[in-house]
């Protein structure tokens, strides 16, 4: 069954936090290969998680749970813990509720709820600084017209919100939702923390709405029908859950269907991205077998892994080459586009191997696949401009049996990471300002 992580970090972003680049599709079918391989991928995914985030993990909380409801005393009880050794790891296969130590003690400025899968993430800007988790929620209800969504307006914030749980593509009930009244055509009722709205339709972070044929009903006294985030009680079913929302949020859809939304969801708190200095937040994060982070800063076309080192491309066991253009100019914010994998590990599986393009977007859960010993996923992802984007991940590269080559194995980096002279200075931010691109395309590969 799926889940929802929620995580807390110190760090500001801006909405969406670099973990959190809007998975939508996954377009390679695979499952994990034996216990062993699952039991390690799932050890590496805490150091990814708080790599990206700074993050320290505070709660799972379980898809269809009840028990980090809104009334549950492990939101303000400063002393409890729940399953406190199932937090040494978390990954997208995660299945249990779990409240750590550090919900009671950690200090945050910042919530990054994930939602379903480790990538699929928002961030909460708390503007101000809470001794803990547990002080926050024991604070009552705390207002943010824009759901904390950072320097983003109320219609931002909403719609990055509800993308969490109602993804875009979602066949009926996102149409629904968004061209109703009462739902998507609305101002939030009762955004932020803490939000109690009438007829018992409650979250600890969230936002109220009224049936989608209903017409506008945005203040704290209108009638409610149901709330969308985590936390939650609400007056239809399911009436008490760890998220995202209650029948009427999608009314009509009936208790089944508003079951399959229900996932797992993860909260951390952490000190912030590590130091040392500037990225272009918009620009491809990459990782590499070693777990240099770097970002590319060239585009065109590079060569992400080659399987042997330095084997010509019609003599390679696996090779996965991607084309990162950018986006809205030159010198705007760049993204992979298509990606090409090609070698006999490839064509084993699929005659000619894969190629992938952002213009083939479809709804499908994200999943791997087993290319030799190794595994890889694709994933399509959209900024909230729309612009649509390719993320890639490796694993398993150590079982190869060969050397790692390309930028995300042995190869060096060092020519990417230097933007073109003309733009540099695009790239200087000014002091207090904050780049506002909210997702990137990712590359990462390890060795487990």
């Amino acid at each position: 069954m799926a889940h929802v992580i929620l995580f807390a970090s110190l760090f500001v972003a801006s909405g969406v936090s670099s973990l959190a680049f809007a998975v939508d599709v996954e377009l390679m079918q695979m499952s994990t290969t034996g216990t062993n391989a699952s039991k390690a991928w799932e050890r590496i995914v805490p150091d990814e998680a708080t790599r990206r985030t700074g993050a320290t993990l505070l709660m799972k909380l379980k898809a269809g749970s009840t028990t980090f409801q809104y009334d549950s005393s492990y939101w303000t009880d400063g002393s409890s813990v729940l399953n406190e050794a199932s937090g040494a790891s978390s990954s997208d296969s995660d299945d249990e509720d779990v409240k750590m130590s550090a919900f009671n003690t950690v200090s945050i400025s910042a919530l990054t709820l994930c939602y379903k899968t480790l990538d699929n993430c928002y961030t909460y800007e708390l503007g101000a600084t809470y001794t803990s988790a547990q002080s926050l929620f024991s604070s009552g209800f705390i207002r943010s017209l824009n759901m904390g969504y950072g320097s983003g307006t109320a219609a931002e914030g909403k719609k990055a919100w509800t993308d969490l749980f109602l993804p875009p593509g979602t066949a009926t009930w996102y149409d629904d939702f968004w061209n109703g009244y009462g739902g998507g055509n609305c101002d939030m009722q009762r955004p932020g923390i803490n939000t109690q709205c009438n007829d018992y339709n409650w979250a600890r972070i969230g936002y109220c709405v009224n049936l989608p044929d209903q017409s506008c009903q945005p203040f704290d006294g209108s009638d409610a029908d149901s709330p969308v985030g985590i936390g939650l009680k609400t007056q239809n079913w399911p009436n008490n859950v760890n998220a995202p929302f209650g029948e009427y949020f999608i009314h009509g859809a009936g208790s089944s269907v508003v079951q399959s939304f229900q996932h797992q969801a993860w909260l951390f708190a952490g000190s912030g991205p590590a130091p040392g200095g500037a990225a272009a937040i918009g620009d491809p994060h990459l990782q590499n077998i070693h777990g240099d982070r770097f970002d590319l800063m060239k585009a065109g076309s590079h060569v992400l892994i080659n399987i042997p080192r330095g084997m010509s491309a019609e003599n390679a066991l696996l090779r996965v080459q991607a084309d990162a253009r950018w986006l809205g100019g030159h010198c705007a914010d760049m993204y992979f586009q298509e990606l090409n994998i090609t070698g006999s590990w490839a064509d084993a599986k699929q005659a000619g191997g894969y190629h992938y393009s952002v213009s083939q977007y479809e709804v499908k859960t994200p999943e791997w696949v087993a290319l030799g010993k190794v595994e890889l996923k694709v994933v399509h992802g959209h900024t909230d401009g729309g612009l649509r984007y390719l993320n890639v991940y490796v694993k398993h590269l150590g079982r190869a049996g060969f050397a790692v080559g390309g930028l995300l194995g042995d190869d060096d980096h060092g020519d990417v990471i230097v933007p073109p002279v003309a733009c540099a200075k695009h790239l200087s931010l000014p002091a207090g300002k904050t780049h506002q691109t909210n997702v990137v395309s990712v590359a990462e590969a390890s060795l487990a």
